[in-house]
């Protein structure tokens, strides 16, 4: 019976790697395209590298996540630090900084608009 879990796990083990494995290659070819996209040597004046409908699946499977990861981590931060900058007189910017840059990016500009 023991044996019978513990190879269940291991299947189970097997296919989070596999998923695990295909997103990581999925994000690794999304982000070359992007850092090609910054590169001076890549850049082309009238062209665009990623097409407004690539931007937007960017955008979405990528950078929207990051930015909610972003923003949540920020606001715990910024709740740590919060005596200390109380003290400092610098809450304001603080807060600008870990708290509101990182929600606006995730969740106000538009769709696709990677250079906000």
């Amino acid at each position: 019976m023991l044996m019978v879990l513990q190879d269940e796990v291991d299947m189970n083990m097997n296919k989070t790697r596999h998923k695990l494995l295909m997103v990581g290659i999925f994000v690794s070819l999304i982000s070359n395209a992007v850092y090609a996209e910054r590169d001076s040597s890549y850049s082309h004046s009238n062209r665009e590298i990623l097409s407004s409908g690539e931007k937007m699946v960017l955008d979405a499977v990528v950078l929207r996540p990051v930015g909610l990861v972003t923003t949540v981590a920020g606001s715990a931060v910024y709740v740590v630090s919060l005596p200390f900058s109380l003290l400092g007189g610098n809450e304001a910017e603080v807060r600008e900084s870990l708290v509101y840059e990182p929600a606006r990016y995730t969740f106000k500009r538009p769709l696709g608009d990677i250079e906000y």
